[in-house]
This record gives structure tokens, C-alpha cells and sequence, in this order.
């Protein structure tokens, strides 16, 4: 079943394992429920010489909105 996720609490809540956000092609954002899954996108990221990465918490969480389905 396909349903909209239109805030990051709407992602908790969900059944959505995973949303990728991309935005004008080189910001991305990675939401991902799976701890060790999430551990292995992030090493792969500072692997690959990426910059900024850093994990998105509940406290520093700034998005006010989202839509993925």
C-alpha cells in the first residue's frame, strides 16, 4: 500500500522504513529506521569522502515538512 509521509513525525509513525530526500541534486537527506543499516550508509559516506554527514536526531530535526510515498 502506497501512502504519503509529509512530516517526520508522520515517519515514525509509519511503516516507512526508509526515505531518501534529494534536493537540487547534491543535498541529500536519509531517514532510515534501521540502525544498522543507517551505521553502514553513514560509514559508506565518510568512506566516500562526503561532506557535511551527520546523523539527523529528534533534537536537531529541522524540517518542517517532507513528501515521499
Amino acid at each position: 500500500m502506497i501512502s504519503k509521509v509529509k512530516t517526520y513525525q508522520n515517519y515514525l509513525q509509519s511503516d516507512c522504513e526508509i526515505v531518501m530526500l534529494i534536493t537540487d541534486s547534491i543535498y541529500v537527506s536519509v531517514y532510515c529506521k534501521d540502525l544498522l543499516l543507517l551505521d553502514r550508509l553513514y560509514g559508506n559516506a565518510i568512506s566516500k569522502g562526503y561532506q557535511p554527514v551527520r546523523y539527523i536526531t529528534d533534537e536537531n530535526e529541522e524540517r518542517t515538512g517532507m513528501v515521499s510515498w
